[in-house]
C-alpha cells in the first residue's frame, strides 16, 4: 500500500514537471499560431461596416478572396513584391547552402580556428535584429563616407541615400544574418554521423571534397530539404527585415509580399473594417505556396540523395 501512494506520488510529481516544462509552450502555440490563423482564415469571408456608430458583421462569401487574386494580377506593384521576394529566398538559399554547408563541414572537422568561427558566425543570430540592422544602416550611411573622406579626402552622399545601395545593403545583411543560424542547424546534423561511415570511406581512399559529396550530404539531405521547403515560405510571407531599415517608408522598389502585408496590417491601426482584405490577400498567397512547398518536398523525396 505505501509503495502504491509512492508510485503514484512520483507520478503527479513527474506530471506537473511535464506539463509545466511543457504547458507554457503548449499555450504559446495554440493562442499565437493556431488561434491567429483561423482567425486570419474566417476573416477572410467577412464583411464588416460600421453603421450608425455601430460596428456590423456579415458573411462576404468568397468577394475579398477573388478580389485578392484580382489585385495580385493587376497591381504593378507585386511585380516588384515577386521579384524581390524570390531574390531574398534564392539569397538566403545560396547562404543556406554553399555556405552555411562549407563553413559547417569546416567546424565538423575541428579545424584551425573552427570554435572562433562558430562563434562569430552565430552571433548575429543571437544579436537583436533590430539593433543588428541600426548598426548595419548606421555603418552604410555615416562609416563607409568618413572612410572614404579619410582615405581619399572626397566627400560622398551617405549610401542609404542611393537606391540602387539601398537595395545592395538589405541583401548583404539578409545573407549576413542567414549564415549562423543554418550552420548551427548542419553542424548539429553532421554530428549525429556515423564515425564508422567516416571510417570506411577514408579506408576507401575518399578525399574531404568526397567524403564532403558522398557521404555527408546524403546524410544530412533531410534537413537540408527540409530548409529548403521550409524557405519557399518566406517567398509568401518574409518581410526580409525591410522594416527593420526603413519602417513604413520603404521604397516601392524594394517590396515584398510579407513587408507589404505587414504595413498594410500596421496602416489598418486595428480598424476591424480594413482587415478582412488584408487577411483574404494573405489567403490568397497561401494558396500559391502550399502546392509548391508540396511539389518540392515530393521532387526531394523522389529524386534526392540516400543514404543508403
Amino acid at each position: 500500500m505505501q509503495k502504491q501512494r509512492t508510485m503514484k506520488k512520483e507520478y503527479v510529481q513527474k506530471l506537473i514537471f511535464y506539463v509545466s516544462i511543457i504547458g507554457l509552450p503548449l499555450i504559446q502555440f495554440m493562442i499565437f499560431y493556431l488561434f491567429v490563423n483561423f482567425n486570419s482564415l474566417l476573416l477572410s469571408f467577412k464583411n464588416y461596416e460600421m453603421i450608425g456608430g455601430e460596428l456590423t458583421q456579415s458573411f462576404a462569401g468568397f468577394t475579398h478572396l477573388l478580389d485578392a487574386y484580382k489585385l495580385l494580377f493587376t497591381e504593378p506593384l507585386f511585380a516588384y513584391c515577386l521579384k524581390n521576394s524570390v531574390v531574398f529566398y534564392l539569397l538566403n538559399v545560396i547562404s543556406g547552402t554553399v555556405f552555411s554547408l562549407s563553413f559547417s563541414y569546416y567546424i565538423y572537422k575541428k579545424r584551425n580556428y573552427s570554435n572562433f568561427f562558430k562563434a562569430m558566425l552565430y552571433l548575429p543570430a543571437i544579436v537583436s535584429g533590430m539593433v543588428l540592422s541600426v548598426v548595419f544602416k548606421y555603418f552604410f550611411n555615416l562609416g563607409i563616407p568618413a572612410i572614404v573622406k579619410m582615405v581619399t579626402g572626397t566627400n560622398i552622399l551617405g549610401w542609404t541615400d542611393n537606391f540602387i545601395v539601398e537595395y545592395y545593403m538589405v541583401v548583404i545583411y539578409n545573407f549576413i544574418i542567414s549564415l549562423g543560424s543554418n550552420m548551427l542547424i548542419y553542424t548539429g546534423t553532421m554530428a549525429s554521423i556515423s564515425e564508422s561511415s567516416i571510417e570506411a570511406a577514408q579506408l576507401d581512399g575518399a578525399n574531404k571534397y568526397q567524403e564532403f559529396w558522398y557521404i555527408v550530404i546524403p546524410s544530412i539531405f533531410r534537413t537540408l530539404s527540409l530548409f529548403l521547403v521550409t524557405n519557399l515560405l518566406t517567398i509568401f510571407n518574409g518581410q526580409h527585415n525591410i522594416f527593420n531599415f526603413f519602417g513604413q517608408k520603404a521604397s516601392e522598389k524594394l517590396y515584398t509580399f510579407g513587408y507589404y502585408l505587414y504595413i498594410q496590417v500596421l496602416g489598418a491601426n486595428g480598424n476591424l473594417v480594413e482587415f478582412p482584405p488584408i487577411a483574404a490577400l494573405g489567403l490568397a498567397l497561401t494558396s500559391f505556396a502550399i502546392p509548391i512547398m508540396f511539389t518540392v518536398r515530393w521532387l526531394f523525396n523522389k529524386y534526392g540523395p540516400s543514404e543508403e
